[in-house]
């Protein structure tokens, strides 16, 4: 051998894997960021950055080497989730696909321990109860809807139906002693907007994204002239309208549920906000 050297020099190579994105969850969030998404995949213990699109979440906390959360930033459309390490970013696929909603298309409030009213204000991405609510269901004791004239009793095998109708009304009972958040969040931009049919009788219905609130006649300003002759708000203190068509003193707010008397078949139609909402 050659002079000095008395054997092979010892290499050692560490290997890197390659981060592997098998799915995110929530899977959409408001333009303005702050979601914070759990990434669920494989190789993900050495991440140190998450890409949403061009612009890097924040907050990156790894779980486990099949799970991380990351901090959404602000960003508009469909864009791929993408998790990085020392050696390399995992590839983009139809698994790590993140959509951002236009303000409109995200509805937050808070539900109080007791019974709340909630409704639907658009087509939801998720129509279950477990993606509405921030616990995932844990406190919820029991949930209707109202349809023809009878309550209907909310559950894991309706559920999807019931809630995939915009406008739609319900009681919630929520339990234990601390509130939780409701959140919906649209397939996408709410446009054109919703419509509900009011059957003659009582019906349960919301307004859909509102700016807040709105009149009583603005509510119901897709509505024939005397065909709803009263209006109920069973929230809070309450209030009853008998002639909510020219009532724009009293308002309703988006996300609760309100009663309202149809004389004759009618549709509420929905307005179009131009801003995130939240109450």
């Amino acid at each position: 051998g050659a002079p000095g050297l008395t054997g092979p020099d010892t290499v050692q190579v560490d290997f890197v894997p390659l981060p592997v994105v098998s799915g995110i969850s929530p899977a959409t969030g408001p333009a303005a960021g702050g979601t914070v998404v759990t990434v669920t995949g494989r190789g993900l213990t050495g991440a140190s950055t998450v890409q949403f699109g061009a612009h890097a979440g924040s907050d990156l906390q790894v779980l486990s080497d099949t799970s991380l959360t990351v901090t959404a930033p602000a960003g508009a459309g469909t864009v791929d989730v993408t998790v990085g390490n020392q050696a390399a970013s995992s590839s983009a696929t139809q698994a790590d696909l993140f959509t951002y909603l236009p303000a409109a298309a995200l509805v937050t409030r808070t539900l109080s321990p007791g019974w709340n009213t909630l409704s639907v204000p658009f087509t939801l991405a998720d129509p279950t109860l477990a993606a509405i609510l921030s616990d995932g269901g844990a406190s919820l004791e029991v949930a209707y809807a109202f349809q023809d004239g009878a309550w209907v009793q909310v559950t894991q095998a309706n559920e999807q139906t019931l809630l995939a109708e915009p406008l739609v009304g319900l009681y919630l009972d929520i339990g234990g002693s601390q509130p939780v958040t409701a959140t919906l969040r649209a397939t996408a931009s709410p446009n054109p907007p919703p419509t509900a049919a009011l059957a003659p009788g009582w019906n349960l219905v919301g307004p859909s994204a509102l700016e807040g609130a709105e009149s009583y006649s603005d509510f119901l300003a897709g509505v024939a002239t005397s065909s709803v002759p009263v209006l109920v708000d069973p929230n809070g203190a309450g209030a009853t309208s008998s002639d909510p068509e020219t009532d724009t003193q009293d308002q309703v707010r988006n996300g609760y549920a309100y009663w309202v008397w149809a004389q004759a078949p009618a549709t509420v139609v929905g307005r179009i906000p131009t801003g995130q909402v939240q109450s």
